[in-house]
Parts: C-alpha cells; structure tokens; sequence
C-alpha cells in the first residue's frame, strides 16, 4: 500500500507529498475474493463492499496509514446454500460482525519502477471479535492524474493509487466454522483483494 518512488518521477510538489485516497467506490468496482480448496467441500467466494483509506506519504512511505473495510454481508459463495451457511452465526455471524479490516501499521518497500512499487504491509486484520497482527505482500501502482481516465471525465481531477495483494490465513485463528474439521474444510483460507483507491482535487 505505499509509494517510495521519487518525487520527480510522479511530478509531486512538496505540498503533495501526502495524499489522503478513498476506497470507497462509487462504480462498485472493486471487490475481493476467497477460497478454502485443501479440504474435502471445496469453497469459492467474493464480496465487493469495499471502503476506507490510505493516507499515503509520497516522501516517507513507512509513515503511511490507512484501513480497508471489508461488508462482509456481501459475501456470496457459489450457492445460495452455502452463502446461508458462511454467513450465519456459526461461522462469520454477519449479522452480528458486519464488518472485517485490516489497519496498516508499518510497511516495507522491496522493488520500485517508474509508478510500481511493490513490497509488504503489516497491520491489525479483524475478523469477528478477534485481532492479529499480520504480514502481507502488497503491489501498488500510482496513476497521476489517473481520476479523469477512470471515471471517463475530462473535466474530473485527481489521482488513482490500485492497491493488490494475496494472502493466506488460518480459520481456527479467528473462530470461522471451528465444529468442522479441516478434513472437510480446509482450515486456510486464500484471500485476494484488488482495490482502487481515488484522491480527488479540484
């Protein structure tokens, strides 16, 4: 989630160097998906309630912060059956957990090039009533100026950070489904989530 590439390379002035981009997306774009495969019930599924921030620093990118919401009420899976079942009380009890997150507290640059910058992110990941601190590979590309192609309008202004990463974690460490047995269902959880981020200007 964060940018160390030059200034010059970007065309930031000093008064830019910090840029506050919102998750929030109104086109409804971006999303995340899962799957548990290692086990006997093989699960697929996605959401694409997708909100928060990152306040990115351009010149010191270890002192950006920022948090992804994820709606777990959007959640589906490839059966209205099975979406009822990862949805209830038992497993990610939506109706009481409505939301995860994951809180950037400190972050790593490994490789930059021209608006690509790729590393690693470490944060508070939420789900349920339970917290852990976690490492996680990130890819982050800047687009100068990138609002107006987005969003299809010259007259529109701003730019665009796309934020990926991939990862994978352990059920039982945040009480998802612990009567069933990894036999059956696989105990880690494959998670991928491509998001783009907006920091309009006028």
């Amino acid at each position: 989630m964060l940018a160390t590439l030059a200034l010059s390379a970007f065309g930031y002035s000093r008064a830019l160097l910090a840029k506050d981009f919102d998750f929030k997306d109104g086109k409804g774009a971006n999303g995340f998906s899962f799957a548990m495969t290692r086990g006997l019930e093989p699960i697929h599924g996605f959401g694409n309630d997708v909100s928060g921030s990152l306040n990115l620093n351009l010149e010191k990118p270890e002192l950006s912060r920022g948090t992804v919401i994820i709606g777990t009420n959007s959640i589906r899976l490839t059966s209205d059956a099975m979406t009822k079942n990862m949805t209830g009380e038992w497993c990610l009890d939506t109706a009481k957990y409505p939301t995860a997150s994951f809180t950037v507290v400190s972050a790593k640059v490994k490789k930059r090039n021209k608006d690509v910058i790729a590393g690693s992110v470490t944060g508070d990941f939420k789900i349920k009533d339970v917290t852990k601190r976690i490492t996680v590979p990130v890819t982050a590309k800047i687009a100068d100026g990138g609002v107006k192609v987005r969003y299809g309008d010259a007259k529109l202004m701003g730019d665009v950070v796309t934020i990926s990463t991939s990862f994978t974690f352990n059920r039982f460490d945040y009480g998802i489904g612990n009567s069933l047995d990894k036999a059956l269902l696989s105990n880690e959880v494959d998670v991928q989530l491509n998001i783009a981020g907006t920091a309009f200007s006028k």
